[in-house]
């Protein structure tokens, strides 16, 4: 039956030609709903739904006719809004159960018993306009309903886990949001019980056995959102505590570019993974990001041409093209009887979850050291002190001299809100946390803002990591196959180029996207930057001094000095921006002058810097290399200085690459100039229409560095310049 009110609205919306809106069967962008907050929803009795197919935010209203209320909201949501009538009892419920999970629990729970709780209805489907149905109608199950309301906070707050906590007078539902901890609940103490048995449920776990630690697994439905869940109980004083783990699918489609690598940094590690054989660890503590680098490495070394096996406990993400074993100790199938069963398959890529004992480090290394890229974590602090770990758990020092290739330590630290941060000069006392004297970082670096809707008011949303990354070279295989001391070996390595965490975290500082307060909450400034000589520098920046020299009250700064004075990095370029890897020669009279003598000239064209990288590095011992974003730039630089070949991507912006092929090929003076086309699209319709555009070779990504070298000599051979 339609209510009066209903009734009304529905009217009203008729006769000013509006569409009218059903508050609980309409999904509410929690994005969008972070722009305003309560208090302006329920003053003005508005509340932002989702974005339309024409890109304009649908608004319930309860007065759409106020042009200046309109106009507040396109300004707060930075987007043309589409209203919609709706009652104002109708918008104070959807805003009630949006923005107080508290207050909705409450209901639930107002009529539940001690002990009610339901062994049906193991799915989990969260429907926010069911929540509201069931709520308004009658007919809930508290606990079910209530888990439901809480795993939706959990997505909408974009968080990675809900702790369920008993204490001896409530219990505490928290969320871990961007690696931080944030109680959104409490609830009565007899709510503890039913609640994680309703967790247990689901996650088809034990409901009587309460005095053992058990893990489990869910999955849940939001729209067409599939969310997979991994829960863990363990028995405390005061009950059992639920801790419910929200997998993020959007991990597979992570960028290693995107990370937070520095370019040198991320040049070396794709060196690293790049090899055929040999152990590259990526360590850290738990939550630092280990198994979302290894994922972005493993979608990156993705191909047809190689067999890529993965041992996991457990397998949190299904990636397509990869074989991913479960490890089942109660049958027998620990890491290191899976390693050994895998080998004899003989894979190109082996990637294990964790080296965590010392039958598995042995699987490991004998992997690596018998023509197999491995790719595994470790828990330790840094990257050196791995290789001590590694002695620790008794690997023969010559084993690990001779197979380990490189270390990746990280961190994640929390991003700046672009919304509410300020640029601010940081102060002597910012970098005192740190045990560092006021550093000159530049122009760039913010604080934390006063937190803003888009933030959920703490200043941050997201994070970043920060890399440590130690390569090893003949001079450190011989100090680890030695047994040397740890400090001796970090030294060298310093010697040798290595950055430290300190610094890298610095120059995330420096590049403003984060904050030297969220540094020295998850950043140590090593003791082996306090030894005499020993120079910290952060990337991108002219700091440099000797914190020894600060720890004996000394001048710590080393000043420019013409003839003393280290060359300092370059700062990190823009993707588009970036400058080319090597001078263009000298202007010549026309691009049909001859080449000079000396190795080939290639041209690389790519928007994705990190794909420029990567063939820049397959190419730079045997040849000439430079480098353009799009096709308007390759053609500027091709009309200014002809190459000896081009590798010329497809999809770009302002130009593709078959129209630029197309324009090098019609034109007298290029027609004869060499193009292989890379490009993801490699089904043969794309091949076709790269050869109707003239190209002489077509290699589908990702690609084999040894494939594109072989298809580079031959075209260059056919040129005439080999």
């Amino acid at each position: 039956m339609i209510s009066t009110a209903d009734a009304d609205v529905a009217a009203l919306a008729l006769s000013l030609g509006l569409p009218t809106v059903d508050l609980d069967e309409t999904w509410v962008d929690s994005q969008l709903l972070q722009r305003i907050t309560r208090v302006f929803a329920e003053r003005r009795l508005v509340l932002p739904l989702h974005r339309g197919p024409d890109g304009r935010v649908h608004v319930a209203m309860a007065n759409p006719q106020d042009q200046d209320l309109l106009s507040e909201l396109e300004s707060s949501l930075a987007a043309s809004v589409r209203p919609f009538m709706a009652s104002a009892d109708a918008i104070r419920r959807s805003i009630y159960r949006h923005f107080d999970l508290a207050a909705f629990a409450r209901d639930l729970l107002r009529d539940a018993r001690p002990a009610r709780t339901s062994t049906t209805n193991l799915g989990l489907e969260l429907d926010p306009s069911q929540l509201s149905r069931k709520l308004r109608d009658g007919g809930a199950a508290p606990y079910v309903e209530l888990l439901n309301a809480l795993l939706l906070q959990a997505v909408e707050r974009r968080a990675s886990d809900v702790h369920i906590e008993p204490g001896e007078a409530d219990v505490r539902v928290r969320l871990r949001i961007d690696g931080m901890l944030r109680e959104v609940l409490r609830l009565d103490r007899w709510a503890a019980a039913p609640l994680v048995s309703r967790v247990k449920i689901v996650a088809r776990m034990d409901v009587a056995d309460t005095r053992r630690p058990q893990d489990g697994k869910a999955s849940a439905t939001l729209g067409e959102q599939r969310l997979d869940l991994r829960v863990s109980t363990l028995p405390g004083q005061h009950g059992e505590k639920a801790v419910i783990r929200l997998l993020d699918p959007s991990i597979l489609r992570a960028d290693l570019g995107k990370l937070g690598w520095h370019q040198d940094g991320l040049q070396t590690f794709y060196h690293l993974v790049s090899k055929p054989q040999g152990l590259v660890l990526v360590v850290g503590p738990t939550g630092s990001g280990k198994s979302t680098t290894l994922y972005a490495t493993l979608v990156r070394l993705n191909a047809e041409h190689r067999s890529i096996v993965t041992v996991e406990d457990p397998v949190e993400y299904v990636v397509p093209g990869v074989t991913q074993v479960q490890v089942n100790p109660k049958i027998g199938v620990d890491f290191a009887a899976a390693i050994r069963s895998v080998l004899r398959q003989d894979p190109n890529v082996l990637v294990i979850g964790e080296v965590r004992d010392h039958e598995t480090a042995e699987a490991v290394f004998h992997a690596a050291n018998t023509g197999h890229l491995v790719l595994s974590t470790l828990h330790t602090t840094g990257a050196v002190s791995s290789i001590t770990r590694l002695l620790d758990l008794q690997v023969a020092p010559w084993l690990v001299a001779s197979t380990l290739s490189g270390v990746v330590s990280q961190r994640l630290v929390r991003k700046v809100c672009p919304h509410c941060s300020v640029v601010a000069a940081p102060q002597e006392e910012d970098f005192a946390r740190l045990g560092l004297p006021l550093l000159p970082l530049g122009p760039k670096v913010r604080r934390a803002g006063k937190g803003c809707p888009a933030c959920q008011l703490t200043g941050y949303s997201g994070r970043i990591a920060v890399f440590e990354l130690l390569e090893i070279n003949e001079d450190l295989r011989e100090l680890i196959a030695a047994e040397r001391p740890e400090s001796e070996v970090w030294r060298k390595a310093r010697a040798l180029g290595l950055v430290s965490m300190a610094e890298d975290a610095l120059r995330q500082v420096a590049e403003g996207a984060t904050t030297l307060e969220e540094i020295a909450r998850a950043v140590v400034v090593e003791a082996f930057l306090r030894k005499e000589g020993v120079i910290f520098h952060v990337p991108g920046t002219d700091v440099r001094l000797e914190l020894d020299r600060l720890d004996r009250g000394l001048d710590p700064f080393l000043r420019p000095d013409a003839a003393q004075q280290a060359p300092v990095e370059d700062p990190v370029p823009e993707p588009v921006t970036e400058p080319l890897a090597e001078p263009l020669p000298s202007p010549t009279p026309s691009p049909e002058a001859p080449a000079p003598l000396g190795p080939p000239l290639v041209l690389v064209v790519d928007d994705a810097w990190e794909i420029r990288m990567m063939v820049e590095m397959a190419l730079e011992r045997d040849y000439r290399v430079v480098t353009a974003a799009d096709g308007d730039d390759a053609l500027a630089m091709i009309r200014h200085r002809r190459p000896d070949l081009v590798v010329l991507d497809v999809m770009m912006p302002n130009r593709s690459g078959y129209e630029v092929c197309a324009e090098l090929k019609g034109a007298p003076e290029t027609a004869d100039l060499p193009v292989l086309l890379l490009s993801a699209r490699g089904e043969k319709a794309h091949v076709k229409e790269g050869f109707y555009a003239g190209a002489d070779d077509y290699l589908p990504k990702p690609f084999d560095p040894e494939e594109l070298i072989l298809r580079i000599k031959a075209l260059l051979r056919r040129a005439g310049r080999l």
